[in-house]
């Protein structure tokens, strides 16, 4: 079988690119020949038995790459990524939707899907909520396989390791580690600079974009990794925190608490004083194993997959 994996156009960086990586050396692994292409360089089709989108539900590019693969008359596999925006729009006093058109295009998208591989349960009821009983199921995500362990002596300082902009809240993380004194250290690519700036004004070290290993050295040495977004599916730096076991603090309006289990600590993304409250409890937890809940290995992921492909052939 031979499958073509698209990805965001230009991914080399995120969450959504570690995940693409990881899945297609697991497909690999397992016998499949694979194909990873950008949606901006999307190859000629007729050769491919099955098109897997990832992160698809992105109107700027995914209609157009879902609606060429149907065009070509390929089975279409699609993991949205998606979690509905409601929560930061409040939090911003925005519309009710991110754009204009928004529902109405990721609907598109996911109806142009033969099926969905969700990352879990909830993001599945979300999709659901656009497009009721269209078939679908759960592949999860698989951990990251990184050696490093937790520094059983950290230095005294908060990590946000995430892309800097509005989402993922850097400024409500930053004013809650001024209000109790702790050092911040914000490590990814800086999507907004006028936002970056306000972490920054606020105390907030904004280091931007550092390379992998870089990343993960400083997620080993901190006390605390804090990524209070706007809703995230299963964060990939909060899948290494769990595995080196960093206490995490995320979004309680996620789809992370049915990934992580009662072993991560939760707060309210729109309330600068719940992040607070929660970073305190991160800060005073011992290191060590906290993720209740079990994370499969990326072949595990594979295998779901492949499950899937073989009951419908």
């Amino acid at each position: 079988m031979n499958i073509l994996i698209i990805q965001r156009p230009g991914s080399t960086i995120g969450g959504d690119w570690h995940f693409a990586s990881y899945y297609a050396a697991a497909m690999q692994q397992a016998g499949i020949e694979v194909t990873l292409a950008g949606a901006d360089n999307i190859p000629d089709l007729m050769p491919f038995d099955l098109v897997h989108i990832m992160a698809a539900c992105a109107p700027e590019w995914g209609i157009e790459a879902a609606t060429e693969v149907k065009r070509a008359k390929k089975p279409l596999i699609i993991t949205p990524l998606y979690w509905p925006r409601d929560t930061r729009l409040r939090f911003y006093g925005q519309s009710a939707d991110l754009f204009p058109g928004y529902k109405q295009a990721i609907t598109t998208i996911l109806l142009l899907a033969d099926v969905w591989a969700c990352v879990t349960m909830s993001e599945l009821i979300r999709c659901y909520a656009l497009v009721p009983r269209h078939p679908a199921f759960v592949m999860g995500v698989g951990r990251p396989e990184i050696k490093i362990k937790a520094n059983k002596t950290p230095d005294d300082y908060v990590l946000c390791a995430a892309r800097v902009e509005q989402h993922k809240n850097q400024l409500s993380l930053a004013r809650a580690c001024k209000m109790m004194g702790l050092r911040l250290e914000c490590v990814g690519p800086i999507q907004d600079k006028s936002y970056a700036y306000q972490v920054a004004a606020l105390g907030g070290n904004v280091r931007g974009e550092l390379s992998h290993e870089k990343t993960l050295e400083m997620m080993a040495n901190c006390r605390v990794h804090a990524l209070p977004s706007f809703g995230e599916i299963a964060a990939h730096a909060n899948l290494e925190a769990a595995v080196m076991g960093v206490p995490s603090v995320m979004c309680l309006d996620a789809a992370e608490p049915e990934f992580f289990g009662s072993g991560g600590i939760y707060c309210d993304a729109s309330n600068w004083r719940d992040i607070a409250d929660a970073v305190w409890l991160a800060w005073h937890r011992p290191r060590g194993q906290w993720c209740t809940n079990y994370i499969p290995t990326w072949d595990e992921v594979a295998q779901r997959v492949i499950t899937w492909i073989q009951s419908v052939s």
